[in-house]
């Protein structure tokens, strides 16, 4: 907005005008809301995502039935109402404890696994999912090391890798006639983080070229499966069910 004062001196025949602007700052243009979750169609299934930039990882925040008793998506929002979307963690236990890695806000809750096993947990190469100093990795489990864990805000286990480096899990075929919802977790390039999760059946080989040919990401990790959820803000609060042993989510600012 802008304001003038005009002051008029007459003297004698003559005239002075005197023009006074003062200029008041304009609003700043209000953020449009960010649209967190995503759906989209690849090679005939549908799948809904997640797509968390590098500047925004530092609000990604893990809930635990052991640490928070929060064990599904009811409980996290009675707990935390301003939940923006949520998804659940990895592999765990019958009794809510994850199968492997469960590192939050700097604090070991459950070492690495490194044991040999049955199920999708122990199909080697399996992986962690590791936030540090606001930087996401996923890398294979054997290469997991680490000295001090106090900047790493998030870290889980989960199994199989879907994609390492560029390359699908070596197990994985093409032709598997074993299809199921599943849930995961990749990464791009430029450090921006992906949750995804298949609204029908699919292999584990349909689920990591998902990743690599169409979310664009060099690294992922399976989550888990039939049981996978993801919530989003403005869903329908009763078709949620499934209990978990963590679940990712993020606020609003």
């Amino acid at each position: 907005m802008v304001k003038r004062l005009v002051l008029l001196l007459l003297h004698g025949m003559g005239a002075l005008i005197l023009v006074f602007t003062s200029c008041s700052n304009p609003e700043p243009p209000k953020s449009e809301k960010k649209e967190w979750c995503h759906a989209f169609s690849y090679e005939g299934m549908d799948y809904r995502f997640i797509e968390i930039e590098p500047d925004d990882l530092h609000r990604l925040r893990i809930a635990s039935f052991h640490e928070n008793q929060v064990s599904n998506m009811h409980s996290l929002l009675e707990w935390k109402p301003g939940v923006e979307w949520a998804t659940n963690g990895g592999i765990y236990h019958t009794d809510f404890r994850t199968s492997g890695l469960f590192i939050n806000k700097g604090k070991l809750i459950k070492n690495i696994n490194t044991k040999r096993g049955k199920g999708n947990f122990y199909l080697k190469p399996n992986g962690v999912l590791i936030i540090e100093a606001g930087k996401p990795i996923i890398q294979n489990t054997e290469d997991y090391v680490v000295a001090d864990i106090t900047d790493i805000e998030i870290g889980i286990q989960s199994g199989p890798l879907l994609l390492d480096k560029g390359k699908i899990h070596p197990v994985f075929n093409e032709k598997s006639e074993s299809r199921k919802l599943r849930s995961g977790v990749g990464i791009r390039k430029d450090g921006t983080l992906i949750f995804a999760i298949s609204k029908g059946n699919v292999n584990f080989h349909q689920f990591a070229s998902l990743f690599l040919n169409h979310l664009k990401c060099t690294d992922a990790l399976y989550l888990d499966g039939v049981i996978s959820e993801m919530y989003c803000k403005g869903d329908e609060k009763g078709g949620y069910t499934q209990n978990f042993a963590t679940i990712l989510y993020m606020e609003s600012n």
